[in-house]
C-alpha cells in the first residue's frame, strides 16, 4: 500500500502549480516492466528524494519525465502541458528541464565557461554576450568563478559535477532531475556537490533527485519517495519515513 503524505513545507508556502504530473506512467522493455503504473506530483519549489535498492526503477522513472526513456503508457505533464514524444514542442519542453547525470558529460575540448555557454547559444535561446553573462554568474553561484578558463582535465570530479550543474541552469529550467549526481565522487567532493544542491533547494527551484545520500534527503526533500520494482511503496516527508510508523521494507532498506 502507498503512504501519501503533505509536503514537509507549510502549504501555504508552496505555489499552486503542479510542476510535474505522472499518470499511469509505465515502461515495458523486452516484456519486462520497468515502471508499473506510476503516479507522482511534484509542486513548484519541492525538492523530492527519490529511494530505493538498486534495480527498483529510480532512474528510469526520472528519465521519463524529459523522455530520455519514453513510457508505454500513460501520461507526464510539465507545468500543466502533457508532453508528446510525437509533439513539435518536446525540444521546447525539454529545454525546460534540466538533467544532471552521475557521469559529467562535460565537452572535454571547451572550458568550464564555454561548457555552460554552449546550449543557449546553440539552441538560439541567447547570444553569445548575453550566454557570457549568464554563465559567468552561474559559475559564480556554484562556487567555481576563479575556474571559468578551466578545461575539465584540470578540475576534479566535484568541480566537474559543479560545472555540469551550472550547465543546466544555463538552460533556465522549470526543474532540475539529478540522477545520483554524488555517487561518482569521494566524500568530500560530494559534500560540494551537496551544498550546491541544498542551496537550489533553499532557493525555491523544482528538484527531483535520485539519491543514496540519506542524510541530504532527510535534511533538504520536502518529501522522500521510496521505490522498489519499478512501483512507489511509501511516499511521504522525511519525519514519515525516518520514523518507526514507516513502512517495514523503508525501515529494513534505511537501517541496511
Amino acid at each position: 500500500m502507498v503512504t501519501r503524505a503533505k509536503p514537509r513545507q507549510p502549504v501555504a508556502a508552496l505555489s499552486p502549480r503542479l510542476m510535474v504530473e505522472m499518470r499511469g506512467v509505465s515502461l515495458i522493455i523486452n516484456g519486462k516492466a520497468i515502471l508499473n503504473a506510476v503516479d507522482l506530483d511534484v509542486w513548484a519549489g519541492q525538492t523530492v528524494a527519490i529511494i530505493g535498492p538498486s534495480g527498483s526503477g529510480k532512474t528510469t522513472l526520472l528519465r521519463t519525465i524529459n523522455h530520455l526513456a519514453r513510457p508505454s503508457a500513460g501520461e507526464i505533464r510539465l507545468d500543466g502541458e502533457r508532453i508528446d514524444p510525437q509533439a513539435a514542442r518536446l525540444r521546447a519542453q525539454r529545454a525546460g528541464i534540466g538533467m544532471v547525470f552521475q557521469n559529467f558529460n562535460l565537452f572535454r575540448n571547451m572550458t568550464a565557461l564555454e561548457n555552460v555557454m554552449f546550449a543557449p547559444v546553440a539552441t538560439g535561446r541567447a547570444r553569445v554576450a548575453e550566454a557570457e553573462t549568464r554563465a559567468r554568474k552561474l559559475i559564480a553561484r556554484v562556487g567555481l568563478s576563479d575556474k571559468c578558463g578551466s578545461y575539465p582535465s584540470e578540475l576534479s570530479g566535484g568541480q566537474q559535477q559543479r560545472i555540469a550543474i551550472a550547465r543546466a541552469l544555463a538552460m533556465e529550467p522549470k526543474v532540475m532531475l539529478f540522477d545520483e549526481a554524488t555517487s561518482a565522487l569521494d566524500p568530500e567532493f560530494a559534500r560540494e556537490v551537496l551544498d550546491v544542491m541544498s542551496d537550489l533547494s533553499a532557493s525555491g527551484m523544482t528538484i527531483v533527485a535520485v539519491t543514496h545520500e540519506m542524510g541530504f534527503a532527510r535534511k533538504v526533500a520536502d518529501r522522500i519517495v521510496f521505490m522498489e520494482a519499478g512501483s512507489i511503496l511509501a511516499d511521504g516527508t522525511p519525519d514519515d519515513l525516518f520514523s518507526e510508523a514507516a513502512p517495514l521494507r523503508v525501515k529494513r532498506f534505511l537501517t541496511s
